[in-house]
């Protein structure tokens, strides 16, 4: 962290005055990729759905691949790494979610699940499929018996296999339905392709650099003491320290999406979500080869809340996405209140469950 770099043992303040900082570079480049992400949709002749639900979506994931393959690496307790990179994985998924509560809130006249095609059930359905077998994949390693001893690496194959099956699908289904493509009104790019690539991979760059350096300073906001009156506390004991840290890990997916939502791109902008999903999932089977291949054998049944969480949200989200109701609740679709109460009561239940 520059904080520590400049002043040492950096203090509270100093921290959130580097999260705000860090946080304006992401909302700078994040509006940016968004906007290259389409200009290269038009060049290229693919949608914008598909290139929310593999560039986008890979790109602001990456921070997360970084964490959990860091934690597999570096935490010497195996159960306690393995809980660390399913619980920052599965937890991602969820909060991703909670994202369609946000803009449901922010533009209560435009519903996002409503506007987006039908091509996003597909994605949403896939990160689902791959969320039940990773919680499959939990629950049969931790009978005796259940799954042959050495066999635990069958559930990270169907995962990185489901992974590109979905892709696959996702491809296919748009190239059949053009017709279902975002209208964006957008100035057309003027430059050049190369130049064009280059600015979207600098504009990549800066959001993993800098969605890394926020989970640095969650880490020690979560951990230093802050001071109130005459007592002392930490984030790092709290249900907000939890929250915030959640936050700083999602901001690059949060600032993404808003910026494509913003320009009209709505399957963007949902492409990135149901696709971010997907990828977080992606990312179990590269933790298990890290882990050489005990990843499910470590990890605790505790991580079944949030996949379950994270399950019953995308169920959620596909029904939105089907259905389109019309009927509001304090000013948001019925959806997103679902959404946003299965969150919270998933959040309560995760807390309250204590250890393995």
């Amino acid at each position: 962290m520059v904080s520590r770099w400049i002043f040492g043992e950096p203090t509270a303040l100093l921290l959130l005055v580097e999260f705000c900082v860090c946080a304006s570079f992401v909302v700078l480049a994040g509006t940016r990729l968004s906007r290259y992400g389409h200009w290269i949709g038009e060049m290229t002749g693919l949608s914008g759905a598909w290139i929310g639900v593999v560039f986008l979506a890979g790109i602001t994931s990456l921070p997360e691949l970084a964490t959990s393959g860091s934690a597999v690496l570096a935490v010497a307790d195996k159960n306690a790494a393995a809980d660390l990179a399913f619980g920052n994985l599965f937890g991602s998924c969820a909060f991703n979610l909670v994202i369609i509560v946000l803009l449901d809130m922010l533009y209560p006249g435009r519903a996002l699940l409503h506007l987006g095609n039908r091509g996003q059930v597909l994605t949403a359905a896939g990160g689902a499929m791959m969320l039940g077998v990773a919680a499959f994949g939990l629950v049969g390693t931790q009978f005796s018996g259940a799954v042959p001893s050495g066999f635990e690496w069958v559930f990270s194959a169907i995962i990185a296999v489901s992974y590109f099956v979905v892709v696959r699908l996702s491809f296919t289904y748009e190239r059949a339905h053009p017709d279902e493509q975002d209208t964006v009104t957008e100035a057309p790019y003027g430059g050049s392709k190369g130049r064009l690539y280059a600015r979207f991979a600098a504009a990549g760059a800066v959001i993993v650099a800098c969605g890394l350096w926020l989970a640095k300073i969650g880490e020690a906001l979560a951990t230093v003491p802050f001071r109130v009156g005459g007592g002392t506390f930490m984030l790092g004991e709290s249900f907000v320290g939890t929250l915030f840290l959640a936050f700083a890990t999602s901001l690059p997916e949060v600032v993404v999406t808003v910026a494509a939502f913003r320009m009209g791109a709505v399957n963007m902008a949902l492409g990135n979500l149901f696709g971010s999903n997907v990828f977080n999932v992606a990312i179990i089977p590269v933790c298990d080869v890290a882990a050489g291949g005990h990843l499910f054998a470590s990890g605790s049944t505790r991580n079944l809340i949030p996949a379950c969480m994270a399950v019953v949200m995308t169920g959620v989200a596909i029904l939105g996405l089907t259905y389109r109701p019309r009927k509001r609740v304090a000013r948001i679709g019925w959806d997103s209140a679902v959404l946003f109460v299965v969150y919270v009561v998933g959040m309560i239940v995760l807390f309250r469950s204590g250890g393995r």
